[in-house]
């Protein structure tokens, strides 16, 4: 959902804004300038004039002359019984202008309106009443020119909107292109295009970005090139181990030989297959067992399948050179492929810490999205074994400081209660409950 805080922090509102604001005000500006020294002054001077014509007739009201007088001036001089609908004054500045005028004549004149006059009468005499006709005020010049300002000020926004959109343009295909080869994405070189400051910005770019991809390019030779000459004096010892009657020293050496020969192998696979390799479409669970297929102590905790967008090879190859390693060092290995919130997470779970002054188990301990996962070293070998914890769920203390056992760093606190001999026997709910819920 488009929120518009989110719309308001982009470059091609903020640029509409410098020119719309200025053109806005502006045009306020002259709109009250032409209101207090234009139409304000128009209005005093057609209200006096109207005043002064009323005078005239006030003074000759008495005699037969005064429809004459009141014909020249444009006046109708007329009864109530002729009056309809009479109202307020809608035009605040003429109203003002009229009432501090018409102060002038003796007597207490008010002004009102119809559809068609201004009236103008006495309240201490109401047998007559007289008619302006609204045509001798009312022009439509300021309509006019009201609604010229509003086309004025619309049409230069619409024009600036348009204008800055085409020069925003070549930074919008900059940012798609930047974030496409931050992503390893093979994207070609951006037309310099717009302003000089953006096709200077878009030129840098491309040398940038041809600079990093010769960087590369040199790297990856050079990486093909020592493997392929490494293979040649590891074959060359390959066939002198041949003459070792030290069975035990030639197969030590023989096996340290195939270990780099399978570093070779995999230095050259990034090479070949890799070097551009493109997002491929594949399912989760059957990549992982694809590269798990080779290892006998490994137990698959969760495997979800999934369809996702990769590099298949580079994935792979991360995932075998983990298990390599896990499988010097560990005896067991447990393995937990999971979702969550679109993240591919991949989990080794636990196995036996011998590396404590005691033996214990290494646990990671799923807390949920607020805390996350912590490990924690707990000497539960008396009760149970690593695979009997996976997938329990334990109580711990998490906002102690962490501790060093042997040579790992223990971040939570697992609870539990002592048997008879004072062997920990662990806290574990008898319902599943949500991960990271406290203990009251």
């Amino acid at each position: 959902m488009l929120k518009w805080d989110h719309f308001s922090e982009s470059l091609l509102v903020r640029s509409v804004y410098l020119i719309t604001l200025p053109i806005v005000l502006v045009q306020v500006v002259g709109i009250i300038i032409f209101f207090e020294l234009h139409w304000d002054l128009v209005l005093k001077r057609s209200a006096q004039s109207i005043v002064n014509d009323i005078k005239i007739l006030e003074l000759t009201k008495n005699t037969e002359e005064i429809d004459k007088f009141a014909n020249t001036l444009q006046i109708i001089k007329t009864d109530r019984k002729q009056i309809n609908e009479i109202k307020p004054i809608s035009n605040w500045i003429f109203k003002k202008r009229i009432n501090q005028s018409l102060s002038q004549i003796p007597g207490q004149f008010t002004a009102s309106q119809n559809d068609n006059f201004y009236i103008v009468s006495n309240i201490l005499d109401e047998d007559y009443y007289y008619l302006i006709p609204k045509k001798r005020i009312e022009t439509k010049t300021v309509l006019g020119f009201f609604l010229w300002t509003i086309a004025i000020s619309i049409i230069l926004s619409i024009i600036s909107y348009f204008f800055i959109k085409k020069q925003i343009q070549p930074l919008k295909r900059l940012g798609i292109i930047t974030k496409s080869f931050g992503r390893g994405i093979e994207t070609p070189n951006l037309k310099p295009s717009g302003s000089s400051e953006v096709r200077g910005l878009i030129n840098d770019f491309n040398n940038m970005q041809n600079n990093i991809k010769s960087t590369f390019e040199n790297q990856r030779n050079m990486l093909a090139g020592i493997s392929h000459d490494l293979k040649t004096p590891l074959t060359r010892i390959n066939l002198m181990i041949e003459d070792l009657n030290n069975e035990e020293i030639k197969s030590a050496i023989s096996k340290n030989i195939s270990e780099m020969n399978i570093m070779l192998n995999h230095y050259l696979d990034f090479i070949k297959n890799e070097k551009n390799e493109n997002l491929d479409e594949v399912i989760t669970d059957i990549l992982i067992y694809e590269a798990a297929n080779n290892y006998q102590n490994i137990s698959f905790l969760s495997n979800e399948s999934k369809k996702v967008l990769i590099r298949k090879n580079q994935v792979k190859r991360v995932l075998i050179n983990v298990l390599d390693n896990a499988n010097k060092f560990a005896k067991n290995i447990y393995l937990n492929s999971t979702f969550q919130n679109d993240s591919w997470l991949i989990i080794i779970e636990a196995r036996l810490n011998d590396k404590s002054n005691k033996p214990s188990i290494i646990l990671i301990i799923d807390f949920g999205e607020i805390i996350g996962h912590k490990k924690s070293s707990a000497q539960l070998t008396n009760h149970y074994k690593p695979e009997d914890l996976i997938g329990k769920q334990v109580a711990a203390v998490t906002n102690f400081p962490p501790k060093q056992i042997g040579k790992m760093i223990s971040e939570v606190l697992v609870l539990g209660f002592p048997d008879e001999k004072n062997n920990p026997i662990l806290i574990m709910p008898t319902k599943k409950i949500n991960n990271g819920g406290k203990l009251f």
